[in-house]
């Protein structure tokens, strides 16, 4: 579409000459708006945003159903926690080098987009490859489905930031940055709240499952930002690295032609006032309509300027010669380099040199507070049901028939009610204490065989000499309907609590977003935030392991300096890096974190408890 708009240029005769109005029609056809003034960049945003959602939701999957995985497994508590562990450490290992991989294969695509399509990709068949093997009970299968999961699941970061850095200005890039982060989490907040409630009512499987197929939305969904990326490329010209090249012509009515180009910052004019006639005209036609949207980061309405001397001769229009020029900003500059250099600068690991102190600082932090947020993520379903949410039974707290079962149709007709040795009061008094069960139980023989293949339990026997908590398997139906089914009731409404406190920090983080990110855009301080954060995360952890205060109170605070990580760390990178790295920087500070949540991971995995 050619916006034309007629415009009167006056040109100034001496005192014998009349003043002459010259109409002339502005062609903007060859106009190309900046990215970061482009509407579209808000559905670029919303789309990524929904992209890592998806992807968050089904990478927090084990974490926040670890005690319905552990018992749908069958393994012995000490085997069952190394292979949860190699679950995150398979998939942040690789990541050591894949990150830098990524980063660079992101610079060498050029378009961020189609890198997060392909990862995209990679991250559904990883997903799904891991459901088949929860679907048959297989370790192997699930680690190898984890693995290929984890070739895209932090890339696909990367190529996300660097579209965003593309699409955003520094005006907005905080807030951008916060959003699609932090907010992205919320994929974890939903898992953290669906999943538990979705294992307990229909399985472990069926809950992986679902969250392929969110997987497979996600897909969709990056799809969707590529096209709509390539389209605006493709409409304007952003391949070709003249995005922030402004062109357009005037035209006079008997068809001549002004040639203009946003290259000419200034113009040389033959009469002794020429210039000052430029810009006083350029500033007396505030009331001239250009098509352009004026906004507050870029100054796009066009100046005029004149090469001729007009008072020779006023009425020769087709030696006039208008140009019009765009006043581009800082950041559509920015925008301009970026593009030039991703076409023309390729990737040298020599580069990483060029990388100066305060980006490894930057480094050092984001490690910080990834190591103590991601890992405690991992083991806070685990932790929280120890800590506060399902704690073990007083020893004191014994059922009337300690080697009969506790609750269900093998249950003593009259009941096996709980009891407090020390005071004969009914036990436990609390509902976040777990309920006293058998310490012995001896169910074999014909009739256990029989009710086996009548009620659906896993095995045809249940000898146990010395029972404890981490015998009891909620999703065998042995345990679930016929023996223990108050204990399994209360474990599972203590799941899904557990899984609503550890969603307590991304959703903090989330609210905060919005609000952070305008800050920081707006008055700065990253520095100051960044060190609070950090602070609180440490005070945090210490109150976590050596207090009794309760972990929702100090999850609060944990969510309030995560969203320093989401709205102040992470995007302060294209701020301070060549833009032509920009792919390759996030690789970097990915690479650090994978070597140090490889490191961490296996020292936060706790101790089965009894």
């Amino acid at each position: 579409i050619v916006v034309k708009s007629r415009i009167c240029c006056h040109a100034t005769m001496s005192n014998s000459s009349p003043t002459k109005t010259i109409p002339l029609e502005l062609d903007t056809a060859s106009y190309t708006p900046p990215r970061n003034t482009l509407n579209t960049r808000w559905s670029i945003l919303a789309l990524c945003t929904i992209v890592m959602i998806s992807n968050y939701y089904s990478f927090d999957i084990p974490a926040a159903i670890h005690q319905q995985l552990r018992d749908f497994t069958g393994e012995e508590p000490d085997a069952f926690e190394l292979y949860f562990n190699r679950l995150y450490s398979i998939y942040s290992l690789p990541n050591i080098v894949l990150t830098l991989i990524g980063g660079q294969f992101v610079d060498w695509v050029g378009a961020p987009s189609l890198s997060m399509v392909i990862f995209s990709l990679i991250m559904l068949i990883g997903q799904l490859i891991f459901s088949i093997g929860i679907s048959f009970n297989d370790w192997g299968t699930m680690l190898t489905g984890r693995f290929i999961y984890g070739l895209a699941g932090d890339n696909i970061a990367i190529a996300k930031s660097a579209l965003m850095a593309l699409w955003f200005d520094g005006t907005e890039m905080s807030f951008a940055f916060s959003i699609a982060l932090t907010i992205g989490r919320i994929g974890g907040v939903i898992g953290n709240f669906v999943s538990p409630w979705y294992a307990n009512r229909y399985g472990v499987p069926d809950t992986f499952w679902l969250a392929t197929f969110v997987n497979l939305f996600g897909t969709v969904m990056s799809i969707f930002v590529y096209w709509i990326d390539r389209k605006a490329t493709i409409k304007y010209g952003y391949n070709d690295g003249i995005e922030s090249v402004a062109t357009a012509t005037l035209k006079s009515p008997n068809g001549s032609v002004a040639s203009s180009s946003s290259n000419s910052n200034q113009v040389n004019n033959g009469g002794n006032n020429g210039g000052d006639d430029a810009d006083s005209a350029a500033s007396a036609s505030s009331s001239v309509s250009t098509g352009f949207k004026s906004t507050a980061s870029s100054q796009r309405s066009p100046r005029i300027h004149y090469e001729d001397d007009y008072n020779d001769d006023p009425y020769e229009t087709n030696k006039m010669q208008v140009s019009i020029t765009k006043r581009q900003s800082k950041s559509n500059n920015q925008e301009y380099a970026t593009v030039q250099r991703r076409v023309k600068q390729k990737f040298r690991p020599s580069d990483i040199k060029k990388f100066d102190l305060l980006f490894w600082l930057l480094c050092i932090c984001f490690t910080v507070v990834s190591s103590c947020v991601i890992p405690f993520n991992t083991i806070a379903s685990g932790l929280l049901l120890e800590r506060d949410l399902f704690t073990s039974t007083p020893s004191e707290c014994q059922i009337a028939h300690p080697n009969q079962c506790s609750a269900g149709n093998l249950a003593p007709e009259d009941g096996n009610p709980a009891t407090d040795v020390n005071t004969g009061k009914a036990c436990p008094s609390s509902d976040y204490v777990a309920p006293a069960i058998p310490t012995s139980i001896n169910i074999t023989g014909g009739e256990a065989l029989a009710m086996s293949a009548k009620y659906g339990w896993d095995e045809t026997e249940y000898v146990f000499q010395n029972l404890t908590m981490s015998d009891v398997r909620c999703t065998d139906e042995f345990w679930k309907d016929s023996c223990t089914s108050n204990f399994c009731n209360s474990q599972e409404t203590a799941t899904e609590r557990a899984g609503a406190q550890m969603s307590i920090p991304y959703l903090i983080s989330a609210l905060c977003a919005i609000p952070v990110g305008k800050f920081v855009d707006a008055f700065g301080k990253r520095g100051h935030i960044a060190a609070i954060g950090i602070s609180c995360l440490v005070v945090v952890h210490v109150l976590l392991a050596h207090s009794t205060v309760s972990a929702a109170y100090l999850l609060i605070g944990q969510g309030l300096a995560y969203s320093a990580y989401g709205g102040v760390l992470w995007p302060s990178i294209p701020l301070i890096v060549d833009p032509a790295l920009l792919g390759t920087a996030y690789g970097v500070m990915l690479s650090i974190q994978n070597a140090a949540l490889t490191l961490v991971s296996p020292r936060t995995f706790r101790e089965p408890a009894n």
